[in-house]
């Protein structure tokens, strides 16, 4: 294992988990918010979602695309420090919103799901095509990291090619949504956390398609699986959480066939991805795996206010790809 050792007080896995999230770490105006501009970009479905665009002071060097987890946005604490930090080291940055995140619930009608590859695979290719001069580097944390392997999956499959697509770094990435689902339920906390994030999100769904979403039984449920469920059943084609979590599932040899240069980023002590599931992944000679005895999920930090430990290793691969 590579070395990452936090202060006793940041070692539990579940405070580097909520460290990470924690929106004093974003706090305050910096040149990359100075230099950044909206940006809705509409899909070849006619799905519109929303990107926050920070060009380099020059207009050169290598770029990043950063994919947030789930009910988080393009504004998270762990996507805007990691984007203010290549900011600063001359990177070009981009971040995406995924449908139903951030406040963009009135952009689409329909709800959000994690199998909804296509639209966000339109909008990191419409990114790329915008700075085709710099190589790229897809960066997604937790359910983004998820994202950001089946874009690279996908360019196997022969999706529209993303030419300067460099390498792809994936965060505590979901490998096996059913196991995660029940260990978010399993840990009061963290549960409680994300079921505060949803149930606002739906909120707002609700309020911007007045008369096409009713949640107000669903917002009394207090299991994660019970409301995927509930809003599959009702509002989704699939059969139920198996079929869902089947469209995006990456164990086993799913991921053997990638050819882009991958790095998996994850902790033993995650308490939301076992470690079995990265462990387990059999992959090809393109994916290094790296698992840190410490770290989290989404955490890795060494202080509350200190750069993550991964901000050094995106570093060096801006290095080599200069």
């Amino acid at each position: 294992m590579d070395a990452f050792n936090p202060p006793p007080y940041l070692a539990h896995p579940v405070v580097q988990t909520m460290a990470g999230s924690l929106r004093l770490r974003a706090r305050g105006l910096t040149s990359l918010e100075r230099s950044t501009r909206l940006k809705i970009i509409e899909t070849g479905q006619g799905v519109k979602l929303q990107a926050a665009i920070s060009g380099s002071r020059t207009g050169k060097g290598p770029g990043a695309i950063l994919l947030h987890g789930w009910e988080g946005s393009f504004n998270s604490a762990y996507v805007v420090t990691t984007a203010r930090f290549l900011f600063e080291n001359g990177w070009q940055v981009a971040r995406i919103n995924f449908r139903d995140h951030g406040d963009t619930h009135h952009l689409n009608q329909g709800l959000f799901y994690a199998s909804r590859l296509e639209e966000v695979y339109d909008s990191i290719v419409y990114l790329c095509s915008k700075w085709h001069d710099s190589p790229i580097i897809l960066c997604g944390f937790s359910l983004g990291g998820n994202f950001a392997l089946r874009t690279a999956l996908a360019m196997c499959r022969g999706q529209a090619p993303i030419p300067n697509l460099a390498h792809v770094l994936a965060i505590s990435p979901v490998i096996d949504p059913a196991k995660t689902t029940i260990a978010v339920d399993q840990t009061k906390l963290i549960r409680g956390y994300f079921l505060r994030k949803w149930r606002k999100s739906l909120k707002k769904k609700q309020q911007a398609h007045p008369g096409r979403y009713d949640f107000d039984q669903i917002l009394k449920m207090r299991r994660i699986e019970e409301i995927t469920s509930a809003l599959l059943k009702r509002y989704s084609p699939f059969k139920d959480t198996r079929d869902y979590f089947e469209t995006y599932t990456l164990t086993g040899s799913r991921l053997a066939p990638l050819r882009t240069p991958t790095t998996i980023v994850s902790a033993a002590d995650d308490p939301i991805i076992p470690v079995g599931d990265i462990s387990g992944l059999k992959t090809g000679p393109a994916v290094r795996k790296i698992v840190l005895r410490h770290g989290g999920h989404n955490g890795f930090l060494p202080g509350l206010k200190a750069d993550a430990w991964y901000f050094q290793y995106l570093k060096r691969l801006g290095r080599d790809l200069q």
